[in-house]
């Protein structure tokens, strides 16, 4: 008797983002946008594969992977938008600074 595999076609990790279908300004240099952007990043299931993506394709300017990838004087960074102390909730940050740490952290 022969058996037939049957396998689940490929799915693309972008397909199960968390943002998928959400409106992409969030994602860009707007700062009024970044909490909900991040917020969406925090319960990803592919956050790990957009940092990744992000990193390899060289963006700028936009919120992927709850990092913030810039271009300034010192060339491009990525600054992680969440807590460098608990690592489970989103920075704090304003219009014109990214702290290292969420409000509760920083106290």
């Amino acid at each position: 008797m022969r058996t037939v595999q049957i396998t689940k076609p490929h799915q693309w990790w972008w397909e199960q983002a968390e943002c998928r279908g959400l409106d992409p300004s969030w994602w860009f240099e707007s700062r009024l946008m970044w909490q909900n952007a991040v917020h969406c990043c925090m319960v990803c299931p592919v956050r790990d594969q957009c940092l990744e993506d992000a990193i390899r394709s060289g963006d700028v300017g936009v919120v992927r992977g709850a990092s913030w990838f810039t271009d300034g004087k010192r060339g491009r960074q990525i600054l992680s938008l969440i807590c460098e102390a608990c690592g489970s909730r989103p920075v704090a940050f304003t219009q014109s600074t990214v702290s290292r740490h969420c409000p509760t952290c920083r106290r």
